[in-house]
């Protein structure tokens, strides 16, 4: 697949999220790691089972330009103002130019 820089048109941030170790666990810290374009192509949505009711998952593929910046699972990506899980990071095609990330919506 031969990737069309003007597709990088989706403003994304890709956060890191720490909740911090208190007495209460609720307030978060989410930190900017980067502000980037993304192509963005919606995958799947499937239907699984939580807690005995059917609920829809989002899946997203995000092409971004590369980065040294180390890109982790524990992180997110905050898109059209839903959170998604980082599920796989990949140097596309091992080339150093793109990052290839696939996320699930939710989760922060």
């Amino acid at each position: 697949m031969v990737v069309n820089p003007g597709e990088l048109n989706k403003w994304i941030k890709i956060v890191d999220i720490e909740v911090p170790e208190d007495d209460f666990g609720i307030e978060k810290e989410v930190k900017l790691v980067r502000e980037t374009w993304a192509k963005v192509t919606r995958v799947s949505v499937t239907e699984v089972m939580k807690a005995g009711r059917e609920i829809e998952v989002e899946r997203c593929r995000f092409l971004v330009r590369y980065t040294p910046k180390e890109i982790t699972h524990s992180m997110f990506i905050l898109y059209a103002g839903t959170y998604y899980q980082i599920e796989y990071v990949n140097n596309y095609r091992d080339s150093n130019e793109y990052i290839e990330i696939m996320a699930v919506a939710g989760g922060a």
